[in-house]
């Protein structure tokens, strides 16, 4: 991880993304000194995407508590809540 006090530490990475199976490949650039990803040559903010999105839960980044669940498949619903500030966690799908 970059650190402002340990300036010889640099993390740079890029990926090469096929869209859709298509010719054309976008770019994701990422250098961890700088604020922002880069896609397709223009800044840009991963900080609204959903920690977890899926048809059951949407949860988002930053958040410090949160509760995930999933499909019942016929049986009871199974829970988990997940507190990141006390370390707690509890539910029924431990």
């Amino acid at each position: 991880m970059y650190k402002p006090s340990n300036p010889f530490v640099e993390i740079d990475c890029s990926y090469d993304i096929r869209r859709g199976g298509k010719p054309r490949i976008a770019n994701l650039w990422l250098k961890l000194e700088n604020r922002w990803p880069v896609y397709d040559g223009k800044p840009f903010s991963d900080e609204e995407f959903p920690r977890w999105e899926n048809p059951w839960n949407f949860v988002q980044w930053r958040k410090r508590d949160y509760t995930l669940s999933g499909p019942t498949f016929g049986c009871p619903p199974r829970t988990l809540y997940h507190n990141c500030v006390t370390g707690q966690r509890s539910g029924t799908g431990l």
